[in-house]
């Protein structure tokens, strides 16, 4: 029985950027997480601990986002995705990022990457 586990617009904090004035302070960056993966032992245990801990999903991405200053939304994506696959092994991995203020009259500068098992 395969289900999804997601984080919606989880919000981290970092330096994140080619340009110069990117490397000065930090940004706020969006992060959607989408994990596939078998939710049958889970459901019949009841136990997170036979499921994927979104609180640990989210600490991971946001380990990541703050060990490295990314010069690219892409490097973290890729990064993030393979980090999560990794450490959870689950049947696919995507990770979506958004960068706000990226551009003056775009909602949002956005990178999706998607990792299969």
């Amino acid at each position: 029985m395969e289900g999804i586990i997601r984080l919606e617009e989880y919000k981290i904090h970092c330096i994140l950027g080619a340009h110069a004035y990117e490397r000065e302070e930090e940004q706020e960056i969006l992060l959607n997480v989408e994990m596939r993966t078998n939710f049958l032992e889970c459901a019949q245990t009841d136990s997170i601990v036979d499921t994927i801990d979104y609180t640990h999903v989210a600490q991971i991405c946001r380990d990541l986002a703050h060990t490295r200053r990314y010069h690219l939304l892409e490097t973290f994506a890729y990064e993030a995705v393979h980090a999560l696959m990794e450490e959870f092994a689950p049947i696919s991995v995507k990770v979506s990022l958004k960068k706000k203020n990226a551009l003056p009259l775009a909602q949002a500068a956005v990178v999706e990457l998607e990792l299969f098992k």
